[in-house]
């Protein structure tokens, strides 16, 4: 399954003052089993990017096409937000489970598929606790398990680790990029924090500020798995340099440090 985003321009109605341009002429394509993360400046546009490839918002022009081969027992995408949106009356286990039981898979297969994806986020032991009871990282990893229990076919993520402190971000960026390693999702990752980009993804598309552009596309030659350490490596910086050098201009929110 490929992604193509092409010619996409996105125009909001302002009450008495006309309208405002937040993205012009987006083209850029994810392919199957990539890591693409897209990086730009608070308010950019965004994360008006991912719903509009998420189908919850239509673009002014433009358009966004899925090609290949398609499951119908298989969710198009699914979408892990910035803002935590576990139910809170729900265990982690029956959060995980809430996706399935909309599109009535069985009650056996429903337990087997959640048992399988809280494994993978490492929550086992975890699954009768409510999301009072738990960390900020472990809802992080209760929302993942929830989008990647609907096996979709794209993962649509909108800065799910922002609000982390810098320790349990780090971490969850390296829990990530193993789920990545292990389950080949195809994934579409925003973010404005410019050393999670570059450990995480094989491309970073780089979005301008508002009407928002594609500025540049790199491609992010690091070996995977990735470890911690290559955030200390010649090449990381490099490309932390370069994305800065395109976005420094105007740039005040973009977050360089590691």
């Amino acid at each position: 399954m490929r992604v193509i985003i092409e010619n996409l321009s996105k125009f909001f109605t302002q009450n008495g003052s006309g309208s405002i341009e937040v993205l012009r002429d987006i083209n850029f394509t994810i392919e199957q089993g990539e890591f693409v993360c897209v990086v730009g400046p608070s308010g950019c546009g965004k994360t008006t990017l991912l719903n509009i490839i998420a189908g919850l918002v239509a673009p002014t022009s433009g358009k966004v096409s899925f090609e290949g081969t398609f499951d119908n027992a298989r969710s198009l995408t699914a979408v892990v937000f910035q803002e935590l949106a576990l139910f809170p009356w729900r265990t982690v286990e029956a959060n995980v489970e809430f996706g399935l039981e909309e599109k009535r898979i069985n009650k056996a297969q429903r337990k087997k598929i959640v048992q399988e994806f809280i494994s993978l986020v490492g929550l086992s032991g975890f699954e009768k606790n409510y999301p009072h009871q738990i960390s900020g990282g472990m809802k992080q990893r209760a929302a993942i398990a929830r989008a990647l229990a609907m096996d979709p076919m794209l993962l649509l993520m909108d800065e799910p680790f922002s609000a982390l402190d810098a320790e349990t971000r780090a971490m969850m960026q390296w829990e990530l990029a193993n789920i990545f390693e292990k389950t080949k999702k195809t994934v579409m990752y925003i973010t404005h924090y410019i050393p999670e980009a570059v450990f995480l993804g094989d491309r970073v598309v780089v979005l301008g500020k508002t009407p928002a552009q594609v500025e540049k596309i790199i491609n992010i030659d690091l070996p995977r798995p990735r470890k911690e350490e290559i955030k200390l490596s010649p090449e990381f910086m490099e490309y932390l340099k370069e994305i800065w050098g395109l976005m420094r201009s105007g740039t005040s929110s973009i977050n360089l440090a590691l």
